[in-house]
Formats: C-alpha cells, structure tokens, sequence
C-alpha cells in the first residue's frame, strides 16, 4: 500500500481507539495501523449512512 494515503480519523472520537480511512479505498485500526484493509469504501459509507448495517434495523444474517 502507498504511503502516500492521506489517512482521517473521525472528528468525533474521544481517544486514539478508532478505525482511520483513506480514500478511495483504505481502512486501518488507528491502534494497530498495518495491515490495512482494501475496500470500496463508497458502498460501505452508503450503507452506514443508510443504517443498513446497525443490528437493530435488520438481523446480522441477512448482511450477506
């Protein structure tokens, strides 16, 4: 992965504890920041913002 990633932490975090993105397609754990994760961020923001992901909206087998 580049180092050349500009990597964002949430403004809301309270403590170092958090996961870091850097777009278009990163995710690391800001406590443990290698390895990182490869993802297309843009449909997992979607579906954040969405509440497609919260549990108590809809059950964790029908995720897939």
């Amino acid at each position: 992965m580049s180092t050349a990633l500009r990597w964002r932490k949430s403004s809301r975090t309270g403590s170092a504890d958090c996961v870091e993105l850097a777009w278009p397609a990163a995710i690391r754990d800001s406590k443990h920041p290698a390895p990182t994760l490869r993802a297309a961020l843009a449909p997992l923001i979607a579906a954040v913002k969405s509440g497609a992901l919260d549990p108590r909206r809809t059950p964790p087998d029908a995720w897939s």
